[in-house]
C-alpha cells in the first residue's frame, strides 16, 4: 500500500475523532471537587476571604431570603466567623439536581459550634446553585 501525506493525515484524523469520545468519558463518575454540589456548599459555609457576596454566588433562593442570609453572613464575618471543618455525610446527584448533607464545625470569636445540615441544589448553566434547605434526616 502506498501512503501519501494526505492519506496518512485522513487516517490520523479519524483515529483522533474515534478516541475523543472515549477520552472525554473517562472519569465521569469521579468529577473534580470543583464540579461537585458539595463544593458549592463548602464554599458557601466557608465564606472564603470573608467575602459574603462571593460565598453567596451559588446561593439561589428567594430574593428576601438571599438578602437575609447575606446580612447574617456579614454579621458573622464581623464577629470573626471561621469554618473549621466540613465533612460530606451524603451527596446524591440525579441529573441536574442534588442533595448534600454535611457536618461542619465553626468558630466565631471564642465560641465553637457543630452543626449538621443539608441543602438541595440545582445545576444552572453548569454551576451548582443552592436552592433549598433540607429537613433533618430521620434516624
Amino acid at each position: 500500500m502506498n501512503w501519501n501525506k494526505k492519506s496518512l493525515l485522513v487516517v490520523l484524523m479519524v483515529l483522533i475523532l474515534l478516541a475523543a469520545p472515549v477520552a472525554a468519558g473517562c472519569g465521569e463518575s469521579d468529577a473534580p471537587d470543583a464540579d461537585r454540589p458539595s463544593e458549592a456548599v463548602r464554599i458557601f459555609l466557608e465564606v472564603p476571604g470573608g467575602d459574603c457576596k462571593a460565598a453567596m454566588a451559588n446561593f439561589a433562593m428567594s430574593p428576601a431570603l438571599n438578602a437575609s442570609v447575606l446580612s447574617d453572613c456579614q454579621q458573622k464575618v464581623q464577629k470573626g466567623y471561621q469554618l473549621q471543618n466540613f465533612e460530606v455525610e451524603e451527596e446524591q446527584i440525579a441529573g441536574d439536581t442534588a442533595e448534600v448533607r454535611y457536618r461542619a464545625s465553626s468558630k466565631m470569636g471564642s465560641t465553637k459550634s457543630d452543626v449538621t445540615g443539608g441543602f438541595g441544589l440545582t445545576r444552572v448553566n453548569g454551576v451548582w446553585k443552592i436552592t433549598s434547605y433540607l429537613k433533618p434526616a430521620q434516624p
